[in-house]
């Protein structure tokens, strides 16, 4: 497993990060605000080719899992599987 921290001034300039870097079978485990209050941080980790293959066989575009992850994180509930930070 390959994990990575990407910084950008918006959440969708993170994903684009990911996305370009890791591929779109990256799972997102973290965001925060970056520390000066600018910006985020945006933590994913890919898995090997085989863990990828089912990872992607179960879940949605990255973009629908970050959207539901920040919605629920606005309605003040951590999603199942998100963790504490």
């Amino acid at each position: 497993m390959r994990i990575r921290t990407f910084a950008a001034d918006t959440a969708q300039g993170a994903m684009a990060q990911v996305r370009a870097e890791m591929g779109e079978d990256a799972v997102i485990i973290a965001m925060d605000d970056a520390a000066n209050g600018r910006g985020v941080l945006v933590r994913a980790a890919v898995a090997s080719a085989e863990a990828s293959a089912n990872a992607r066989s179960r879940l949605g575009p990255i973009e629908e899992r970050l959207e539901a992850f920040l919605n629920a994180c606005l309605r003040g509930h951590t999603p199942a599987g998100a963790g504490a930070h």
